[in-house]
């Protein structure tokens, strides 16, 4: 469906990309609206940190997050092994064309990949 890229800067943040796969790309068509309906830190829901986005399908989708809110209340920031869990809906301009992809992954030490 997609190749998920993650990089963690030295000052702390957690950049990603969402490439849709060539069978993706094909089932979808152009444009593709993807949002990020749910994310979790450690199992814990917080407020995603990616607004719906359209564009052409060979778009890089991509974001970045160092702080974020939980749902419901209180804060944190990206940590070293949090686990981060990211949900993806994507709605093609084909009829019919959906597509979702969710990815759980341990924040890497500051200047890694």
């Amino acid at each position: 469906m997609s190749t998920v890229t993650f990089q963690r800067a030295s000052g702390g943040t957690l950049a990603w990309g969402c490439k849709l796969s060539n069978t993706a790309r094909a089932n979808l068509g152009s444009p593709v609206t993807v949002t990020m309906p749910y994310a979790y830190v450690n199992g814990k829901a917080v407020n995603p940190p990616y607004g719906p986005h359209t564009a052409i399908s060979t778009y890089n989708f991509h974001g970045s997050m160092n702080k974020y809110q939980y749902v419901g209340g209180g804060s944190g920031t990206i940590a070293t092994g949090n686990k981060l869990t990211f949900y993806w809906f994507l709605k093609g301009s084909k009829p019919n064309s959906a597509a979702d992809r969710y990815i759980t992954c341990q924040v890497p030490k500051p200047g890694s990949a």
